[in-house]
This record gives structure tokens, sequence and C-alpha cells, in this order.
């Protein structure tokens, strides 16, 4: 190699398990460098997830407002998708009555609302209220922040 490099030993702290960084980083500490690997770790989780439930596996455009547009559209259809499994209250889990839109498409509107068989909606549940502070307290021990 021609450049110099340094190895890491990373402690996870929920199950003990040791990691090993190589970097070429030598201005950064080990603490601020394996900070930096698991917020990487959390964008690929959440690219996986795009990946998976957004169902977007290119891009139509290339530009930054074309990419944001295409996943805000992606995430209103998936919340809006979501909402309907919600009240509606049908039989099938997600994936069934996503599937079924997407055959009812070419079917009348009726058939698809037999399809579905809707049901009742399920009742509301009172939401506890959010407790902010114990977020707060929680993002601060997320990134040890004193």
């Amino acid at each position: 190699m021609q450049h110099s490099v340094r190895i890491i030993q990373v402690i996870d702290s929920s199950n003990g398990e040791r990691s090993y960084i190589v970097t070429n980083r030598f201005d950064l500490t080990a603490e601020e460098i394996a900070q930096i690997y698991r917020l990487r770790w959390r964008i690929e989780i959440f690219f996986k997830w795009i990946k998976q439930h957004l169902k977007i596996k290119n891009f139509f455009g290339t530009s930054f407002n074309a990419v944001l547009n295409q996943i805000y559209s992606a995430l209103i259809l998936f919340c809006l998708l979501k909402l309907m499994h919600i009240l509606v209250g049908i039989k099938y889990d997600f994936l069934e009555m996503v599937r079924l839109i997407i055959n009812g498409l070419w079917n009348t509107f009726l058939q698809l609302k037999e399809d579905l068989g809707s049901k009742r909606p399920p009742p509301i549940r009172r939401q506890k209220r959010f407790n902010w502070k114990r977020e707060y307290e929680t993002v601060l021990r997320w990134y040890k922040i004193d």
C-alpha cells in the first residue's frame, strides 16, 4: 500500500461483539470514527427500507429535485396505502392489499371493492401524550452528549 492506515477496534455495547475498522483518517479519534460508522449504518438501513417498501429501483431523473420528488411521491403513496389499510380494516395483510389494488386497476371499482371486502374500521385507540423530555434524553444518550 502507498498510504498509511490504522485499525480501530470497536466494541458493540449491546452485545459485546468486536468489530475492526480500517481507516486512513488520523485526524479523528477512534470514538468519532466509530460514531461515523454507526450513523452510516443507519443511513444504509434507511435506504434498504426505501428499496423494500417504496419499490424505488432506479430514479427517473438525475437532478437533486427529481430524486427528491420521486422519493416524496413514493412516501406519500406508501402513507396513503398504509392509511387505507388501517381505515378499511380489511382481512388481508398490507402486501396482499397492495396487490389487489394493483390488479384492481384493470377491473371495475365495484370488483375492487368486493375484493377488498371492507369491514368496519378498527376502534381508534387513544395515544399516550408524547413525552418530549424522555425522547430528548434518549437522543442525548445515543450520541453521548453531556
